[in-house]
């Protein structure tokens, strides 16, 4: 299936600008993280586990507070529009006392720019029973649920932390259909971190590697594959594994 996203009316080129972010937690710190994404754009954002990638994200939602640096979406840097953002973090609990019924009768009444009819294509499509109470659902299914909501909010911008850890193969290749779907349409773009390279190497426009709180690498994919291991006969997700281990793992031999 594939689902029309409608157009809010925002002409925009950079919807991500992240200039020289610091924010020190005295064990970790994240260190001048300066990036952009551009509309139409799939950004995949790498790391190990406690890089910062998630602190980063946090950053850019203004969920915490950061040291220094400038941060705009959508070229504002005050009084941004948060309905144009929708964002999935790794652990979604927070609809776990509603069912997916109730769910969409409180998301009709306040969001403003809510599509019944895709809560309901995607819904039925990842076959979450209406009556079901969200607490009931896997991890993986609460996360299609989340992406579920935010979707049908009409979002120009996704923040998605983790979305496909957790689903099942066939579950995994329409979510990324979906996420395709989501960007034909310039004025959207994505912002994903996860740790299966098998997606990256499918949706990816762009790859940013974060390590111990900074920007080890940030370069589209296309270049980057083409640039590293091109000699070697291995396929694409082994050539991108191998990238991640030389940008990560400082034992790592080249």
């Amino acid at each position: 299936m594939e689902y029309c996203f409608k157009k809010r009316g925002i002409d925009m080129g950079i919807l991500v600008d992240a200039q020289s972010i610091c924010k020190d937690y005295g064990n970790f710190a994240l260190k001048d993280i300066s990036f952009k994404i551009e509309s139409g754009n799939i950004t995949g954002f790498l790391g190990r586990n406690g890089a910062g990638k998630t602190t980063t994200i946090k950053s850019l939602l203004n969920l915490i507070t950061i040291d220094k640096g400038t941060i705009k979406l959508f070229s504002e840097s005050a009084s941004i529009d948060f309905s144009k953002i929708g964002v999935v973090f790794e652990e979604c609990n927070y609809f776990n006392n509603f069912t997916v019924k109730e769910i969409e009768i409180m998301q009709k009444k306040i969001c403003k720019n809510w599509d019944q009819n895709l809560f309901a294509e995607m819904t039925t499509q990842f076959n979450l029973e209406r009556n079901l109470q969200a607490s009931k659902l896997s991890q993986g299914m609460k996360k299609l649920l989340c992406l579920s909501v935010v979707m049908s909010s009409k979002p120009s911008l996704l923040i998605l932390d983790e979305l496909s850890s957790g689903l099942d193969p066939n579950m995994r290749v329409e979510t990324l259909q979906i996420l395709r779907d989501f960007v034909k349409i310039p004025e959207h773009a994505i912002l994903f971190s996860t740790h299966i390279m098998e997606d990256v190497v499918k949706i990816a426009d762009q790859i940013i590697i974060v390590k111990n709180g900074s920007i080890v690498l940030d370069e589209s994919k296309e270049q980057l594959l083409l640039r590293e291991a091109k000699n070697e006969h291995i396929n694409e997700i082994e050539k991108l594994e191998k990238i991640f281990f030389q940008y990560t793992d400082s034992s790592y031999k080249r």
